[in-house]
């Protein structure tokens, strides 16, 4: 949301598009799916040389260099589309409960006889950090999701439709591709 090289790449891909559609009815659009960000490399000429992909990057390349920052801007991609935002929430529930089963069981655990038995005072000890440790955790869970629900609503995207995930997914393989398509006007020249 943040990367200004990756708004300026949409705003070139709207601008190619509004001109491929000039005269129909999708003419003068004002946004388009990311999803089908990953459909330009389908796109070929009326040749068959080269692809719409190859076409941008090269435009980029040429007028735009700032734009290809964004390769760079999303090299994390990779490793966020493998996170499961509705496993890691089942994940902390899990734990939730676990670690409330744990306290309860810490406070109607009976006195022990032996002055030497460490063991509720090493749990209690561990119960304690634990919950200091999962408040940590619930509260980054937190703050994760209002940033995931801020990127939807930013770029206008149904979250209970998209999984965080398969959104980066998305532009994380656009970013694949368009190295490629980098990779491959080079050779070409």
């Amino acid at each position: 949301r943040k990367s200004k090289s990756f708004s300026k790449l949409l705003e070139l891909v709207l601008l190619m598009g509004n001109f491929m559609n000039a005269g129909s009815r999708n003419a003068q659009t004002y946004g388009f799916n990311l999803s089908s960000l990953c459909k330009l490399k389908d796109t070929k000429s009326s040749d068959q040389k080269t692809t719409l992909l190859n076409f941008l990057a090269q435009i980029c390349e040429e007028r735009y260099p700032d734009v290809l920052r964004f390769v760079e801007d999303f090299n994390h991609l990779d490793k966020a589309s493998r996170v499961s935002a509705e496993n890691l929430e089942k994940n902390l529930k899990q734990m939730e409960k676990q670690l409330q089963q744990l306290e309860k069981d810490l406070e109607t655990f009976p006195l022990a006889e032996d002055v030497h038995d460490k063991f509720v005072t090493k749990m209690s000890s561990f119960a304690a950090y634990a919950r200091q440790q999962y408040q940590k955790l619930a509260s980054m869970h937190e703050s994760m999701v209002k940033h995931y629900q801020a990127l939807m609503e930013y770029y206008v995207i149904d979250s209970k439709k998209v999984a965080a995930e398969d959104l980066f997914t998305d532009i994380n393989n656009f970013r694949v591709s368009f190295v490629k398509a980098l990779k491959e006007n080079v050779k070409t020249r």
